[in-house]
């Protein structure tokens, strides 16, 4: 399996994830229970609640991460097209060259 071919597959992956309304679900799941145990902190814990709002900011970053794999997939994707469309070319290129040059010997 080529680079592009495995990179072209995870962002087919991250794609069918954020195309998942249970993603989207359990993230706000997780965003609410966070800001729950936020709210429910003693008052002198200021660690753990520091921790927790840390916590419910890193969320977005993993959308983001799952965009950025699906962006990448999809541009792999397109550069694998462009390498077939180029071999075609290619190939189509040397077998007019090997014709003409058939031709060119009788």
């Amino acid at each position: 399996m080529t680079d592009l071919t495995r990179e072209r597959e995870r962002g087919e992956h991250a794609r069918q994830i954020l195309a998942n309304p249970e993603f989207d679900a359990s993230m706000e799941d997780v965003r609410r229970a966070s800001l729950d145990a936020i709210a429910m902190t003693p008052v002198k814990d200021a660690e753990t609640r520091e921790f927790l709002y840390r916590w419910v900011r890193s969320l977005p970053m993993l959308r983001e991460a799952l965009i950025a794999r699906m962006n990448s997939g999809e541009l792999a994707a397109a550069q694998m097209l462009e390498f077939a469309r180029q071999a075609e070319i290619e190939k189509k290129a040397k077998s007019r060259l090997a014709r003409q040059r058939g031709r060119g010997t009788r």
